[in-house]
C-alpha cells in the first residue's frame, strides 16, 4: 500500500513534518493524542503512512485535532485528498458524536471539489449488509451486523446519515474480501472495519 490510515497513535505532539518508519519505507504524519491527566495513558491520535518515494508529491498536511487530519497529494490530472478520523464510540454522549461528524463534514467541504477525497475512517460501528433504501452507499459484500441492535445503537446512524449527505459510499462493501480482512474484535465482540470511499460521484464506478 502506498498510504496507510491509522488511529489511536497516541503521541503526545503533532507531527506534521514526518518521520521514517518501517526501516525508512514509510513516513508517518500524526496529530498530538488527546489532552489526559498526568500519568494517564495517551488515548487518540490519528495518523497516516505515507510511502517514502510519495512524500515529495505531499501539499499539505492539516491535523485537525485527536481524531482528524487531512493529507493532500499532487496527482497527475487531478490532486488527491485523503481524511482520516476515529469517532468516538456507541457509549459517548451524542454532543461527542455531533461535534466529531460537523467538524469531519466541514473538513471535507474545504478544497477543490475537483479534488478526489478518499476517506479513511474507524467509525465504531460497521456498515452491516442491510442495503434497502441505501444501495448507493453499502454495497453488495458487507457483513451481517454483529454488535447490538442497530435501533439501539446512535454511532449506526450518526455514521450512515453521514454517508448519505456527503453522498458518500462504503468501498469495502463494494469489493469482495476475506471475512478476517473485513473484521477487527474489541472488548464487545466482533464489529465491522469500515473503510469509506468518498469518489467525486460516489456512483462511478
Amino acid at each position: 500500500a502506498d498510504i496507510i490510515g491509522l488511529q489511536e497513535v497516541r503521541r503526545l505532539l503533532d507531527n506534521r513534518e514526518g518521520h521514517p518508519v518501517t526501516r525508512g519505507h514509510y513516513t508517518l504524519f500524526h496529530t498530538a493524542c488527546d489532552v489526559l491527566p498526568p500519568k494517564s495513558t495517551p488515548n487518540l491520535g490519528v495518523g497516516i503512512m505515507v510511502r517514502t518515494a510519495l512524500v515529495p508529491t505531499i501539499i499539505s498536511i492539516r491535523l485537525l485535532g485527536p481524531r482528524l487530519m487531512a493529507a493532500k497529494f499532487r496527482g497527475v490530472q487531478r490532486d488527491l485528498t485523503v481524511h482520516l478520523g476515529h469517532a468516538p464510540h456507541s457509549r459517548a454522549p451524542s454532543e461527542d458524536s455531533e461535534a466529531f461528524y460537523t467538524s469531519f463534514s466541514e473538513a471535507l467541504s474545504e478544497g477543490n471539489e475537483m479534488d478526489t477525497k478518499v476517506v479513511l475512517i474507524d467509525a465504531n460501528k460497521g456498515p452491516g449488509e442491510w442495503r434497502t433504501g441505501r444501495e448507493h452507499i453499502v454495497g453488495p459484500h458487507g457483513i451481517p451486523y454483529a454488535e447490538k441492535d442497530v435501533d439501539n445503537d446512535p454511532n449506526y446512524w450518526w455514521f450512515h446519515a453521514f454517508c448519505h449527505n456527503r453522498d458518500m459510499c462504503v468501498g469495502s462493501t463494494w469489493f469482495q474480501h476475506k471475512v478476517s480482512q473485513k473484521l477487527t474484535f474489541d472488548a464487545d465482540g466482533i464489529r465491522n472495519e469500515v473503510r469509506a470511499s468518498y469518489p467525486r460521484d460516489s456512483r462511478e464506478w
